[in-house]
């Protein structure tokens, strides 16, 4: 798994590629909790080049759209891969945040596009 953070158009950018379990979910965990803490900017967790993701990697997005949510920033994701997001909408995640093909929908959905 390979984590890359920017700032764009005043939106922190969170891409995550290859596969997300339960080897590399708390160096993901680690990563969010650094750029929640380092930014007051809305963000997009872009997962167009994730590969896989497990119940544990579930678990560390839950937590970080909590602490979002709890310091009143937006999150959309990007997501385009059919399997990742059966998973996402089974877990009930496109009811949590707006999830959506390309990252220009995304900053629309954050009132930046």
């Amino acid at each position: 798994m390979e984590v890359l953070q920017s700032t764009e158009d005043s939106i922190q950018q969170i891409a995550v590629s290859g596969k997300l379990d339960g080897l590399s979910s708390p160096a993901l965990e680690e990563e969010l909790n650094k750029a929640v803490a380092a930014s007051e900017l809305p963000a997009i967790l872009n997962f167009s080049e994730l590969a896989y993701i497990s119940s544990a990697g579930l678990r560390v997005i839950l937590d970080y759209l909590k602490k979002m949510k709890g310091a009143g920033r937006k999150v959309a994701m990007v997501a385009n891969d059919e399997m990742l997001l059966y998973v996402l909408k089974r877990a009930g995640f496109n009811l949590l945040l707006p999830i959506v093909p390309t990252s220009e929908e995304a900053k629309g959905k954050l009132g930046a596009a």
